[in-house]
């Protein structure tokens, strides 16, 4: 189903383990991961922005993906931004409340960001 890539993502990044029994994503040291998934964030006001712009914002306001906390944000569909100002993303936390708000701070950046250019 829908959920199979961004699930992917998170393995793939963190390395770690799903345990179908308890429900839970575990790392190696122990420690557990969540993870929120979108792949239909769109705003006209995106169209323009380049993969690179975006990486760019993210990773100054410390949102983008830390491979030493493993958690922050993954994007995908990437190639759709510029033309159509669509994108998808990953946000890994040490909570479900910190995988939501990853996903509300990009909002946010992503927005006052594109007002100040466009």
């Amino acid at each position: 189903g829908g959920t199979t890539h961004p699930f992917l993502m998170l393995q793939f990044l963190t390395n770690g383990e799903y345990n179908y029994k308890t429900g839970t994503f575990t790392l190696a040291d122990g420690t557990e991961r969540f993870y929120f998934a979108t792949d239909n964030i769109q705003e006209e006001r995106y169209k323009g922005l380049t993969p690179l712009d975006m990486i760019e914002i993210t990773t100054i306001h410390d949102l983008h993906y830390d491979s030493v906390k493993s958690e922050g944000v993954m994007f995908h569909l990437i190639s759709a931004l510029s033309q159509y100002g669509k994108l998808g993303l990953v946000s890994i936390g040490k909570s479900h409340e910190q995988t939501k708000q990853y996903y509300e701070d990009v909002l946010t950046i992503l927005d006052k960001e594109v007002s100040r250019v466009f």
